[in-house]
């Protein structure tokens, strides 16, 4: 469908095999949505030392365990 309104529209069709999801496509989409959350996070609680601590303290809540552990 979308392939038809670009040629009602005057554009270049496209060629069905660029729209076959391929495996280096899908991870190359994926690697795309990662970076987006990590930019995301990074955003969310910043960078450094501060950053790390929080992450740590986070996890650790999530595992039921301390955070105050070095490691």
């Amino acid at each position: 469908m979308a392939n038809r309104l670009v040629e009602l529209d005057g554009g270049a069709s496209i060629d069905p095999e660029r729209t076959i999801p391929t495996e280096a496509r899908i991870e190359a989409r994926l690697a795309d949505l990662v970076e987006m959350a990590r930019i995301k996070t990074l955003d969310d609680i910043g960078d450094g030392r501060a950053a790390i601590d929080r992450t740590r303290r986070w996890l650790a809540a999530k595992s039921g365990r301390s955070g105050d552990t070095a490691g």
